[in-house]
């Protein structure tokens, strides 16, 4: 039986009974009331018990909860802790590939004034055989604004000339 049914039936047979005049006092059926008595004796019982099995239901839906939530952030952690890894390995390759790409920059840049250095020195050199060759063309030229030499003079270069 339902405690809450059984107390509002004896509050029923309380407040039913015949009030003595001129006192706070009730008569009531006392055999009524002491079989109300007797049921709610055998209800609590089961009563408590019902409560203990919904107590420890509670208690181990609470402990499933806090085990499932425990659960989730631990996972959560990993995964912070996993992604926070990534992002410091990222930071570490772009900063590595950061350093590498200034390196690269430097050694084409070295590399580059080499090269314009070596061709300044290659373009002095070839100046050099140009003003020479340009040189001996005039040379070359003058002696034959000014006439031929005589015979033999040349010791046989003009016969090698075609």
């Amino acid at each position: 039986m339902d405690i809450d049914y059984l107390l509002e039936r004896l509050e029923e047979a309380v407040t039913s009974g015949s009030r003595v005049p001129f006192t706070r006092r009730t008569l009531v059926d006392e055999e009524e009331c002491l079989v109300i008595l007797e049921q709610i004796r055998e209800a609590v019982p089961e009563e408590i018990q019902r409560a203990r099995r919904i107590n420890q239901e509670r208690e181990r839906v609470m402990s499933d909860a806090t085990e499932r939530a425990q659960h989730v952030l631990d996972q959560a952690a990993n995964e912070a802790d996993a992604r926070l890894g990534e992002h410091a390995a990222v930071r570490a390759a772009e900063a590595r590939a950061a350093q590498v790409r200034e390196e690269a920059l430097r050694a084409a840049a070295e590399i580059r004034r080499e090269a314009d250095e070596y061709a300044y020195h290659v373009m002095e050199r070839l100046e050099r055989n140009v003003t020479t060759v340009l040189t001996t063309v005039q040379r070359g030229m003058r002696e034959l604004e000014r006439g031929p030499a005589p015979h033999g003079a040349t010791g046989g270069a003009d016969e090698s000339l075609p």
